[in-house]
C-alpha cells in the first residue's frame, strides 16, 4: 500500500470505493495485487458453497483485525479465507464499475468541453464570414485591366482581421469535423496510466468451481 498509510490491508479491503479517478482506480488495482499476494488465488473453495462463503464474508467484515485475533486459529483462518475469496470478486466488480464511471465522466467532460469551444467559435463565425466575404467581393469586383497586388488588398482590408477570421473558420471546421475526437485523444494519456493493467484483470466476476 502507499507509503505512510498505517491502515491494514484488512481494513482497506473493507472500504467502499470512492469516486472514480485515476488515483482511486490505481489504488484499487494495488489492493487487488496485494490480495493476490496473500496466496488466495491458489485456493479453491471446492467443498464450501457460495452462500456459506458470502455468510462468512459478511460476518468477518464486522470484525477488526484485533477482534479476529481472539478466535482460535482454525476459525480465524476459515473466516479470513472466505473473506478473501469473496473480496477478490468484489474488488473486480468495483474496478469494472470504477472504470465505467471514469469513462462516462471522461466522455461527459469531453462533450461539455467540445460544446463550449464550438459555441465560442460559432459566435466568431458571423464576423469571420463577413470579413472573408468582403475580401472575396473585393477581389471579384477588381477591374480586369488593373493588376491586384497585396498592397492594394491591405489598403482596403485589415490584414490581421482577415488572417484571424481565416484561422477562426479553420478552427470551427476542425471542431465540427473532429473536435470531439481530438479532445478524447488529449485525455487518453490519463486513461493509459491504469488501463494497461486493467485489461489484464480477469473478465467479470470470478466464479467458484462447481
Amino acid at each position: 500500500m502507499k507509503s505512510g498509510d498505517q491502515r491494514s490491508l484488512f481494513y482497506l479491503l473493507k472500504e467502499y470505493p470512492p469516486s472514480a479517478t485515476i488515483s482511486s482506480i490505481q489504488s484499487y488495482q494495488e489492493r487487488y495485487r496485494a490480495l493476490g499476494g496473500t496466496g488466495i488465488n491458489a485456493i479453491e473453495a471446492q467443498f464450501v458453497g457460495p452462500a456459506f462463503i458470502d455468510y462468512l464474508y459478511k460476518l468477518t467484515r464486522r470484525y477488526s483485525a484485533k477482534d479476529l485475533k481472539l478466535f482460535k486459529e482454525q476459525k480465524r483462518y476459515s473466516k479470513m479465507i472466505c473473506f478473501r475469496l469473496e473480496t477478490r470478486k468484489i474488488l473486480l466488480d468495483h474496478l469494472v464499475k470504477m472504470h465505467d464511471q471514469f469513462i462516462m465522466d471522461m466522455l461527459r467532460q469531453s462533450k461539455r468541453s467540445h460544446e463550449k469551444k464550438h459555441r465560442e467559435f460559432r459566435k466568431r463565425q458571423k464576423r469571420a464570414i463577413d470579413i472573408v466575404l468582403d475580401t472575396t467581393h473585393l477581389i471579384l469586383d477588381w477591374r480586369d485591366d488593373r493588376p491586384l497586388y497585396k498592397v492594394n488588398l491591405w489598403q482596403r482590408i485589415d490584414e490581421k482581421k482577415l488572417l484571424k477570421s481565416m484561422d477562426d473558420l479553420h478552427i470551427l471546421k476542425r471542431l465540427e469535423e473532429r473536435g470531439y475526437g481530438d479532445i478524447l485523444l488529449g485525455r487518453y494519456s490519463g486513461l493509459r496510466e491504469y488501463f494497461t493493467e486493467f485489461i489484464q484483470l480477469p473478465r467479470g466476476r470470478i466464479e467458484e468451481p462447481r
